[in-house]
Formats: structure tokens, C-alpha cells, sequence
């Protein structure tokens, strides 16, 4: 399962005693401790940082398994196992080379008539290979402080001698991690991690995840999303269920659905709810390439919402960035007198341009939602001299007003990442640039990097589509 939302990467910290056997793409071998993962960046113990993109794989090395607690098997336990190995043997017979089988792959989102939200995920996976005993061995899912909680709710281990290992409570640990990737921060989570015993290769592990978001931001902001094929091995089942108001509008789109597949959901209804159902079987694994297109532009994907349009979510964007993208009057005199010896528009903003580009580093510092979609105030910005992507659009689109310069923050999918559907309206953005009306010309500039000469912006920037902000379009 790939499961897309506004989350935050947790910070893997390895125990005492623990190594790590990292593979690298070409061919090398590096044993280390490993500090930190994220997004895109794998920081070792001793300072070390790798790019994501250069690694194949990280294998635990030097450490046996813990033993797991005495913890009482029932009737139910043993008769899942059972049922899971009969699956593994039926399904894997058809196979061969896997890293792992995924038995079940179970989503469901449920929007309460309050606004409030719960997503439950029900794994059942057979490892095969022993580079996959601490990717599918740990079970981790993170919260937002103030607005939501996660609890585990299963996590069993079924060993290939018939042993079952069910989830030890006292082992789960909760962490309120700060992850950081070079430049970039986040902090503001509580993170629950349950590390299952006794697994090995040919084990399979059995957990159900529950995240409660008990107050919502928006209570109207509802965008589920599900991916139904993985990169490690085949999909035996892989399924998801979305439940509203029955009163509530739903809109969904799907992609990439194998033929003869229907798109189309089954429908369930009940006096006050409305039961959305998506069911694949039997699904290829993907088979990693270099430079592969993104996962949601190869895979069965499914996106919903409770928008037929993007309005509602222009107008909310909108709202934070008119506020944060007022200069002050220091700010204002401050841009009027770089721009004072420029003679045409061009120069001023290519003057604002170099001066946000250069003088305000890329450091991003987020907590919670409006720092992190909303940004921080574009003075508040221009006197820390530093800020993400979304803080220095604000502050550039705030100078370029103030100099009478028409400007706009955007939101953009890089085209490095995955090719957005538009038909749904959502929140998957990964960068935020700027808009101007320059001479007559609508001219983008994205002021992250140092050196573009204007109107230079980095390749990433181009062939993609963009929400245009204060526009009110795409």
C-alpha cells in the first residue's frame, strides 16, 4: 500500500549496538549506524549524509532479534496465522524471486457528521528476503499534536515454526521526533512505534493502525487517497472503503485501474452513512527502474474529496497568503529603495528577484499546518532572513507588489514527482513558487535558488501545472 497525505516523516534513530548495512545503487556496501532517514536525505552516525536516490536498500546488521514477551496466544490468533500461511502458500505459488507477498492491504477513512475523521489500515505481509525484516518489521504511524492520536491496535508475528507473537503493549514507544533532512524541519508530532519480535524471513506480520483526526483544521478538508500496488511484491488483495454522511457529497477519480478492473466504487447505504468500496486482486508488483516515473503515475490510484471544484480550497489558501503577503511599511520602503535606480519592470523584479534568491537562505522550520501550508509572514521572513519555498514566494510576491509589480504565489508539483489529478481538488503540493506580471508578460520565478539569473528557474520547475493563488485558477 502507498498511502499519500499531509504527514511528517518520522526520524529513525538506531539503538545502541545496532548497525546498519547500507546498499547502494552502485554496487557499494557501507556499514554504518544510521541516524536519521527522511525524505530525501539518509544521515549516518558519523555525519554523513546520502541522497535517498543513491540507495538500493538498508539491511540491519550485528543485532539478533529480541525475544518477545509472554504474551497469551488465543484461538484467534492461531486460526489468522493458519488462514495467512494457506494464503502465503496458494498466493506465493505463483511467484517467485519476491521480496514479499502482500496478503491484505485494507484501508478505511471515515468522516464523521462533526468533521472529524479516522483512517484504519489493516496490513498482512509475508517477508521473504531479509532486507525487508525492518521495513515491514516495525510498525509506525505519527500524529499531529493538538489534532490527532494513533493507536496500534494489532501487530502479530506468525513465525514459520507455527509460533505467534501478538502485539506487547509495553513495547510500543511514543516520540515526538524532529525530523530533518538538511535544510528542512519539522517538529509537532508524537510518533508510536512498535518494533514486532522474533521476525525473520519467510515470518508474516499482521498489525491494524488507527489515526484519529478528533480536530480537524477544516472539517471540511476530507481527501482520501489509496494506492494499490507496491514495490516489493505482488498484492493478493488490496482494498479500501471510504464512509460519509449520507447526506454529504463524495467525489473520487482513479487512474492506472488494470483492465477488466471497474473504476467505479461499489455503493453501500445505510439510514446515515454512504459507503464507498474500491477491491483489486491479484496486482503485479512494480518493478523498480531508474528514473521511474512517480508511484501515483504508474499504479492503480484512487483520490477523493468533498469538492467538485477547486474553489474551496483556493479560497482557504488564498486567505493565508493575502494576509501574509501585506509588506510593512519598512518592508515596502525597503524594496522601493532597492528597486530606486531601476528604469523598467523588468529590472525591478529581476532586482527583488536576485536580492530574495541570494540574501534569504532556503531554511524551513514547520509546526502544524500554518506554518506549513500558510507559511510564515513575509516580514516576519525578510527580518529572519531565512524560509522554505511557500516563505520566500510570500516575501517575493510581498516586494514585488510593494515595488506596483502584480504577483502571485503558486502551488506546484515539481517534475520530479508524481503528475498531479486535477480532477479532484487536494492538498499533494511539494513546492510553491511566484507569478508575475512583468511588462505585459506573465513571467514564474522560483526565488529557492541562489544563482538563476532572472527569469531563470530551475528545471524542475518546468512542464508542470500550477494553482495559481491570488488568479483563483490553474
Amino acid at each position: 500500500m502507498k498511502l499519500f497525505a499531509v504527514t511528517a516523516v518520522v526520524m529513525l534513530l538506531s539503538p545502541p549496538g545496532r548497525a546498519e548495512i547500507i546498499v547502494l545503487r552502485s554496487g557499494e556496501d557501507i556499514t554504518a549506524r544510521v541516524s536519521l532517514i527522511s525524505s530525501c536525505t539518509v544521515k549516518l552516525e558519523n555525519g554523513t549524509q546520502l541522497p535517498r536516490k543513491d540507495i538500493l536498500e538498508i539491511q540491519l546488521a550485528g543485532q539478533s532479534a529480541p525475544q518477545a514477551a509472554a504474551i497469551a496466544v488465543t484461538e484467534r490468533d492461531k486460526a489468522d496465522a493458519a488462514a495467512a500461511f494457506g494464503q502465503a502458500r496458494e498466493f506465493g505459488a505463483r511467484y517467485s524471486g519476491m521480496n514479499g507477498l502482500i496478503l491484505l492491504d485494507s484501508g478505511e477513512y471515515v468522516l464523521k457528521p462533526d468533521g472529524t475523521q479516522v483512517f484504519r489500515n489493516h496490513q498482512i505481509r509475508q517477508i521473504l528476503k531479509e532486507s525487508l525484516k525492518q521495513q515491514w518489521g516495525t510498525v509506525g504511524s505519527c500524529a499531529e499534536e493538538g489534532r490527532e492520536r494513533v493507536r496500534i491496535t494489532k501487530a502479530s508475528v506468525y513465525a514459520p515454526d507455527g509460533a505467534v507473537y501478538p502485539l506487547d503493549p509495553a513495547r510500543i514507544e511514543t516520540s515526538r521526533p524532529q525530523d530533518g533532512s538538511g535544510d528542512f524541519f519539522v517538529a509537532g508530532n508524537i510518533c508510536s512505534i512498535y518494533e514486532m519480535p522474533n521476525v525473520q524471513a519467510g515470518s508474516i506480520v499482521d498489525y491494524e493502525t488507527e489515526l484519529e483526526t478528533y480536530n480537524p483544521f477544516r472539517r471540511d478538508f476530507f481527501f482520501p487517497g489509496w494506492g494499490f500496488a507496491d514495490d516489493q511484491g505482488p498484492v493478493r488483495v488490496s482494498q479500501v472503503r471510504v464512509t460519509v454522511p449520507a447526506s454529504q457529497d463524495f467525489f473520487y477519480s482513479t487512474r492506472n485501474f488494470p483492465a477488466p478492473a471497474p473504476e467505479q466504487p461499489a455503493v453501500t447505504r445505510a439510514s446515515e452513512t454512504r459507503t464507498y468500496s474500491w477491491r483489486l486482486e491479484n496486482i503485479e508488483p512494480l518493478a523498480a527502474e531508474p528514473n521511474m516515473p512517480a508511484y501515483q503515475n504508474v499504479a492503480p490510484f484512487l483520490l477523493g474529496s468533498l469538492f467538485k471544484n477547486w474553489g474551496p480550497v483556493l479560497d482557504w489558501t488564498a486567505g493565508l497568503y493575502e494576509e501574509r503577503t501585506k509588506p510593512s511599511p519598512e518592508l515596502a520602503r525597503f524594496t522601493l529603495d532597492l528597486v530606486k535606480n531601476c528604469k523598467t519592470e523588468d529590472e525591478k523584479a529581476a532586482e527583488i528577484y536576485h536580492y530574495v534568491q541570494k540574501e534569504i537562505r532556503y531554511i524551513a522550520l514547520k509546526v502544524g499546518v500554518a506554518s506549513g501550508w500558510g507559511g510564515y509572514d513575509a516580514n516576519l521572513t525578510w527580518k529572519r532572513r531565512y524560509g522554505c519555498c511557500v516563505d520566500k514566494a510570500l516575501l517575493l510576491t510581498a516586494m514585488l507588489n510593494a515595488a506596483g509589480i502584480k504577483a502571485s504565489p503558486v502551488l506546484i508539483n515539481t517534475n520530479d514527482q508524481a503528475e498531479l489529478d486535477f480532477r479532484i481538488p487536494q492538498l499533494g503540493f511539494d513546492h510553491c513558487i511566484t507569478v508575475a506580471e512583468i511588462s505585459g508578460r506573465h513571467v514564474f520565478l522560483d526565488s529557492t535558488g541562489y544563482d538563476y539569473r532572472s527569469p531563470s528557474i530551475a528545471g524542475f520547475d518546468y512542464g508542470t501545472v500550477v494553482l495559481n493563488i491570488f488568479g483563483h485558477k490553474l
